[in-house]
């Protein structure tokens, strides 16, 4: 009897090892449970994380093949800019060749106009000497005029006298004066002459 009350205590402390392992055992497994559950929910988010990294990198392979596009319409322009850069680079320089040219021919231009210059001022020079003795011949002339009134004067004083005392001498002596009048005149129309072409030489020197 007493076996089979030890072998029953045995027994009911084998069952209660057997019950707090089961216990422990509900414990474990629910935190198995609750470890799987966790894991599934962060492999759930790894995998919205993965999906969304995937359309991400898709999102990064879109814009770099954009970028790629945009850098081949850049370096595309880089070259026309470069190609146009050397045309203006070029007409530049023959610009700045023809800027020298007309430089050179402004100087040209320059030294003939003070060759133009320093012959006006001659050509000036000379317009007043000829104007001086221009001046000049007419201050003869007019002397010579006045000098020839007073002898006409004298003639006619003379003649006058003459008519008075000596009245067939007259006609005689008139037609000397009157030669001597006609080569007055005669003279007076060669100087005449001489200041027309001189003053026409003026005026052409003046245009």
């Amino acid at each position: 009897m007493d076996e089979i009350i030890k072998k029953l205590e045995n027994m009911d402390k084998l069952l209660n090892r057997i019950n707090d392992r089961q216990q422990s055992m509900e414990v474990n497994l629910k935190q198995a449970d609750d470890r799987q559950q966790s894991m599934e929910a962060n492999l759930k988010q790894a995998d919205d994380r993965q999906q969304s990294m995937e359309a991400n990198l898709k999102q990064v392979d879109d814009r770099q093949q954009s970028m790629e596009a945009n850098l081949k319409q850049v370096d595309d322009r880089q070259q026309s800019m470069e190609t146009n850069l050397k045309q203006v680079d070029d007409r530049q320089q023959s610009m700045e060749a023809n800027l020298k040219q007309v430089d050179d021919r402004q100087q040209s231009m320059e030294i003939n106009l003070k060759q133009v210059d320093d012959r006006q001022q001659s050509m000036e020079t000379n317009l007043k000497q000829i104007d001086d003795r221009q001046q000049n011949m007419e201050i003869n002339m007019n002397n010579r005029f006045q000098v020839i009134d007073g002898k006409i004067d004298r003639i006619e004083a003379a003649v006058t006298k003459l008519e008075e005392s000596e009245p067939q001498n007259i006609r005689v002596l008139l037609k000397q004066i009157d030669g001597k009048i006609d080569k007055r005149d005669s003279d007076i129309q060669v100087l005449n002459k001489r200041v027309f072409r001189t003053e026409s030489e003026i005026e052409q020197l003046k245009q």
